[in-house]
């Protein structure tokens, strides 16, 4: 149970700190000469509709029931939503000279030495289930609405920390790119002047 509420306490303190990077237009971990690959695109609409349904529903209740805690409830409600909303905006994939961040949001975080990149592919696979996060062996996969469109196999296995905190070796990734190829390209041309560099 301790385990768990900490869980729940830690992503809710991401999910703000990710509102308030939002709120003031920055991404979170980019810095200059990064790229980021947004991954969002196809989930945020869902998620402002959901938005959109709570506020009516919190107007229609203020209207019928004058119990103030329920105003504060969907008022809370309201805000988490836009905080899950900021998290996977303002939380790109990020590559950088000597590394690829692969990210879902604030709680999974992986970060590729570029030298261990043995291939890169844009290609779209479906996946069963509903979850977000899915383990078999060494693959991890970040999916959103049931694809994934990028796979990254490396040479030898990173060391990620699961959504619970338990630790976990990665050495084939799959995840989404709002443009996959682009992505692909990108992150190829890296791993050659990566390589480049270490040969030099």
């Amino acid at each position: 149970m301790g385990r768990l509420l900490g869980h729940v306490v830690r992503h809710q303190k991401q999910d703000a700190i990710s509102l308030w990077h939002w709120i003031r237009r920055r991404d979170h971990g980019v810095g200059p000469g990064d790229r980021a690959f947004g991954y969002a695109s196809e989930q945020a609409p869902i998620m402002f509709a959901l938005l959109g349904v709570i506020v009516v529903e919190t107007t229609v209740v203020g209207f019928l029931l004058p119990w103030w805690w329920i105003h504060v409830l969907d008022g809370i409600a309201v805000v988490q939503v836009l905080a899950a909303i900021a998290s996977l905006k303002v939380r790109p994939h990020v590559l950088r000279a000597d590394t690829l961040v692969v990210r879902s949001g604030p709680m999974i975080h992986v970060d590729v030495p570029l030298e261990l990149v043995v291939s890169v592919r844009a290609e779209l696979k479906h996946h069963d289930g509903t979850s977000t996060y899915q383990v078999r062996g060494d693959e991890l996969c970040l999916v959103q609405g049931n694809q994934t469109d990028l796979t990254l196999e490396l040479s030898d296995p990173v060391s990620t920390t699961r959504s619970n905190g338990e630790p976990l070796l990665v050495r084939v990734l799959r995840f989404r790119a709002d443009e996959p190829r682009a992505a692909a390209d990108a992150i190829r041309e890296a791993v050659e002047r990566r390589r480049t560099a270490l040969t030099a």
